[in-house]
């Protein structure tokens, strides 16, 4: 059988959720496990930029944690979530017994506090850093122009950075501007 996403296995993922509380939803057909399985893993690695993530990303213990986990929480909550994103979907801003309130987008999907947890050191939704060249050359006066924290001339020629380094050894730089 081919993997499911990053877990290896309908058993893998089984001794996953024997670590956790609360796993009641598991106890439910291989084809239900498997398909949550699915629909988790995609989640993840489809999130539009939440967490920093591909289908190539290899699989690690973290992501298999993650994954299994969102598993339970699509199976304890999809069903409720697909009602409230189809009344979303037609306008109704609150409804129920107890006059829920919506708002937000409805194509927005939901993850449980648990997998950002899990998910911190991939998660793009709690900042964000990026490398930038910095260096001087100490044969310059230090009353030159400072720009974007570079201390020195505000253009290079031949894209070439201070030091002798090129633009391309460090990869593309994104303008902040």
């Amino acid at each position: 059988m081919p993997a499911i996403g990053w877990v290896a296995t309908l058993s893998e993922a089984g001794t996953i959720v024997t670590q956790r509380l609360e796993a009641d939803a598991w106890t439910t057909t291989d084809a239900r496990k498997t398909a949550a399985l699915w629909t988790a893993w995609k989640r993840l690695v489809y999130s539009g930029g939440r967490f920093a993530l591909d289908p190539t990303t290899p699989a690690s213990d973290v992501l298999k944690e993650a994954q299994v986990e969102m598993a339970i929480y699509l199976l304890q909550q999809m069903k409720g979530e697909d009602v409230r994103r189809a009344l979303q979907a037609q306008g109704v801003k609150s409804a129920g017994i107890v006059q829920e309130t919506y708002g937000g987008d409805p194509r927005e999907i939901a993850y449980p506090a648990s997998v950002c947890g899990i998910l911190g050191d991939y998660d793009n939704s709690i900042g964000a850093a990026f490398m930038v060249p910095i260096g001087r050359n100490e044969n310059q006066p230090i009353d030159e122009e400072i720009a974007d924290g570079y201390v020195g001339p505000t253009t290079f020629e031949d894209d070439t950075w201070p030091s002798g380094s090129n633009i391309e050894d460090i990869g593309q730089i994104p303008d902040h501007t």
